[in-house]
């Protein structure tokens, strides 16, 4: 028998041993382009969160300055119920010089809820038309307005955005605004 050469053999283990630390490299390395793909990703959640805050930052910011107004619907016409001449346009601001107390002023409410159930003086001339609920946009946040009873406000300025009549569907109640 020939006896193993010790070269050899210990060239065969330091061999093994850097296929050994070749793999293990490999796995290293993968492991760490998992790791940056996971800090990219990451990365860009951060970056969608911080959106989505400024965006609910945005929204909460509206939702202060909108209100809902009770109108007449005349043949497609927004006037107001209480004088049957004040005209509402969409995206056209309506505005009215601030006088002593509330004679003058527009009433809103800050929720469609509470709109819906709007009552007027017996005085006023639409009393008896068709009636629609408009969102606006009011120039002051909800907090500023100066209050009459629960959600209804008064200002002096606001700008129709849109008919929301369809708002007022809620289940187990007429879907008609109080007359």
């Amino acid at each position: 028998m020939s006896t193993p050469d010790p070269t050899m053999a210990r060239f065969e283990q330091m061999h093994g041993t850097m296929k050994a630390a070749l793999g293990d490299s490999r796995a290293l390395v993968d492991h760490i382009r998992g790791y940056e793909a996971l800090q990219q990703q990451l990365a860009e959640l951060l970056e969608e969160a911080q959106d989505s805050t400024q965006l609910l930052q945005e929204a909460q910011e509206a939702r202060l300055h909108t209100y809902y107004k009770v109108v007449a619907n005349i043949n497609g016409r927004y006037l107001s119920v209480f004088d049957g001449q004040t005209e509402f346009r969409m995206g056209e601001r309506v505005a009215r010089k601030p006088c002593h107390g509330h004679r003058g002023a527009f009433f809103l409410w800050a929720s469609a809820a509470d709109a819906r159930s709007a009552r007027f003086p017996r005085s006023s001339k639409l009393k008896h038309a068709d009636r629609a609920l408009l969102r606006v946009r009011g120039d002051l946040p909800h907090s500023k307005a100066r209050h009459a009873h629960g959600s209804k406000c008064m200002l002096w300025t606001f700008t129709p955005c849109n008919d929301v009549s369809g708002m007022l569907n809620v289940p187990g109640q007429s879907n008609t605004i109080v007359k």
